[in-house]
């Protein structure tokens, strides 16, 4: 049986990615990973943010260790079983026995003398996923640079360049440029059989509803699928809209998880209610996604006046979480991204406009080992809620520019990214059939003043508008953007 990491990402769309920091011809591809696997010891790192394709890459390069196809394997000469690790561990050959019985389903654990032969001689290939967010005793265990670990094919995911002390090839995923995106889209829906969905008359536009949600920033593999699985979702109308701002589409992805509820199932409100405190648990003691020990969740549980049937509900049928660990006493979350935006949507809840909640917040921050890098991803998120028209409403004003600075981003950058992506939100409002939408989306353009420049075209064209009101408003807008201009409504 597929474990859920590898069902889950059934769907591969190659991508460019940076091979020992220099940028591949085209996708990976076996051949050029074969050279590194011809060694006696080989030691792979994928690295990058949470997001980027880490885990689908390396359950990608598990498929090609088994292919029929001496030429598609990583080997040439035999093929390797994988054995995926995700969870903590105590003895690294321990728990890679452990993982090897439930995979092959035997009753009884393989020999020891066997299994490192195995390893040793290259039979298995073994992949530790996001060693970056496992506990210290789990990286006291795993110690790759010793003479005596036995795995000699080896793949870590990290969102850290790790030590691993011996020497490895690293790989990093890259994000999908904007340029990139309609491509991808369009490989990804063909893969899913649904392109057939969608005439180009709306295939384009709601693309541009992606461009105009992310602005001129590149995005991450997951947001992309997360985006086109809602894309599939209203055009098989199990989803009303598409959401306009990545928090939304986080939520719109839970109920879409959701989509099949029977009336004695939790509705989404409830699903919701308990997936922020739950998200938050997994990152509130490293602000990254971590497993949580299953009797602080019955804790919450608790608190929530829920019950274990919730967080079975949350496993089996949603797939939100995973039971891990060699005592399955652990759970963590599915998608690390999903997990940081649903624990910023919390804590954005729950500090609200307390000044004092939000400064213990972002000094818990120079605490955090790998910071500002290990923790990026959860601080933007947070910041994204933070300057969400309806979640970030009472959020004091220094919070969203001190969240960029932690992360280590420049928050004027930011700022001018925010108001162009909110020009190009506008711009969209134009060609509504509502005169009042479209008279207010011009005046708010004209409010931007020249950071709206991307929506002059779409103003332009509104100096054609029927209605005399919205002329006015567009001629005026157009002034505001470019003073030198002499539009005539």
């Amino acid at each position: 049986m597929a474990l859920p990491t590898v069902s889950e990402r059934s769907v591969h769309i190659p991508l460019p990615v940076e091979l020992q920091g220099k940028l591949t011809d085209g996708s990976l591809s076996p051949a050029h990973v074969q050279p590194v696997f011809s060694k006696n010891i080989t030691c792979v790192l994928i690295r990058g943010e949470g997001g980027n394709g880490k885990t689908s890459l390396a359950c990608q390069m598990g498929r090609w260790a088994m292919h029929a196809d001496p030429s598609e394997r990583l080997v040439k000469e035999h093929p390797m079983l994988p054995v995926l690790i995700e969870a903590d561990f105590d003895v690294f050959l321990d728990t890679v026995s452990a993982r090897l019985q439930s995979l092959i389903d035997e009753t009884e654990p393989v020999a020891e003398d066997l299994l490192l032969r195995l390893l040793r001689r290259r039979r298995l290939l073994v992949i530790v996923d996001h060693l970056s967010e496992m506990n210290p005793a789990t990286h006291a265990a795993f110690q790759p640079g010793q003479k005596d670990f036995p795995a000699n094919a080896l793949i870590i995911t990290s969102r850290l360049p790790e030590a691993t002390g011996r020497p490895h090839t690293t790989i990093e995923p890259l994000r999908i440029e904007g340029d990139y995106i309609s491509d991808f889209m369009g490989a990804y829906l063909k893969q899913r059989d649904k392109r057939s969905l969608f005439p180009d008359s709306q295939y384009f536009p709601m693309l541009g509803r992606l461009s105009t949600m992310v602005g001129e920033r590149d995005i991450t593999v997951l947001l992309a699928k997360l985006y086109a699985e809602q894309m599939i979702a209203v055009q098989e109308k199990t989803a009303a809209d598409l959401p306009d701002n990545i928090p939304d589409l986080m939520l719109s992805y839970v109920n879409w998880l959701n989509r099949e509820a029977g009336p004695d199932d939790p509705d989404n409100r409830r699903v919701q209610r308990l997936a922020g405190p739950l998200a938050w648990a997994c990152l509130k003691t490293t602000y990254h996604p971590a497993p949580v020990k299953r009797d602080e969740v019955q804790d919450l549980l608790k608190k929530a006046d829920e019950d274990e049937a919730l967080l079975r509900y949350f496993e089996k049928k949603l797939l939100l979480i995973q039971t891990v660990g060699p005592l399955e006493d652990q759970i963590q979350f599915s998608l690390d991204p999903l997990a940081e935006y649903l624990a910023a949507l919390h804590v954005v809840e729950k500090a609200g406009g307390n000044e004092e909640d939000w400064h213990q917040f972002i000094d818990k921050v120079a605490s955090i080992e790998g910071a500002p890098e290990a923790v990026k991803g959860f601080l933007l998120a947070v910041r994204d809620c933070c300057l969400h028209k309806t979640y970030g409403q009472q959020v004091p004003s220094f919070v969203p520019d001190a969240l960029a600075r932690h992360a280590g981003l420049d928050p004027e950058t930011l700022e001018q990214l925010r108001r162009k992506q909110r020009a190009l939100q506008l711009s969209q409002d134009l060609s509504r059939p509502s005169v009042e939408d479209r008279r207010n989306a011009s005046l708010a353009l004209g409010k931007i003043g020249p950071k709206a420049a991307p929506a002059v075209e779409a103003l332009n064209e509104m100096l054609k508008d029927v209605n005399v009101d919205v002329r006015r408003a567009a001629a005026e807008a157009l002034g505001s953007i470019d003073p030198t201009s002499n539009p005539s409504p």
